[in-house]
C-alpha cells in the first residue's frame, strides 16, 4: 500500500495570444503555415507503434483550396480496424496496471508536449 502523500502544481491557463500585426506569434503562425503548404506529405497508419501502409489512399486538401493537396493518407480496411482492435485491448491492460501517480506523470508530460510546438 502506497501511503505517500503527493503533491501536483495547481493548474493554471497558458497566455492568450493575439496575434496582432506584426508580433511574433503571427509572424510564426504566418510561416508555419507557408511551410506547411509548400510540401506534401503522406500519413501512414500507426498500429502499435508501427507504420501501416495499405496503399488504399485518400486526400487531405485545404479547407478553403480544395486544388492544393497538403497530404495523402493511408485508409484503414477490415484487417487494420481489427488490428488496432487488438493493439488497444493490450495498451488497455498495460495502463491499467501503471500505478496512478506514473499516469498522472505521463498526463501532465504530455499536456506540456500539447502546449507548445513539439518537433518529432
Amino acid at each position: 500500500m502506497n501511503n505517500a502523500i503527493f503533491s501536483f502544481n495547481s493548474p493554471k491557463n497558458e497566455a492568450i495570444l493575439q496575434y496582432k500585426p506584426d508580433s511574433i506569434e503571427r509572424k510564426q503562425i504566418i510561416r508555419e503555415l507557408d511551410r506547411i503548404s509548400s510540401q506534401q506529405i503522406e500519413i501512414p497508419l500507426i498500429i502499435g507503434g508501427k507504420e501501416i501502409r495499405t496503399g488504399k489512399i485518400g486526400e487531405i486538401t485545404m479547407p478553403h483550396n480544395h486544388n492544393k493537396l497538403l497530404a495523402t493518407y493511408h485508409q484503414a480496411t477490415e484487417k487494420e480496424v481489427q488490428l488496432a482492435i487488438d493493439e488497444a485491448l493490450k495498451a488497455k491492460e498495460l495502463w491499467e496496471n501503471i500505478s496512478w501517480i506514473e499516469r498522472a506523470s505521463i498526463m501532465l508530460r504530455a499536456a506540456e508536449l500539447l502546449s507548445k510546438k513539439h518537433l518529432i
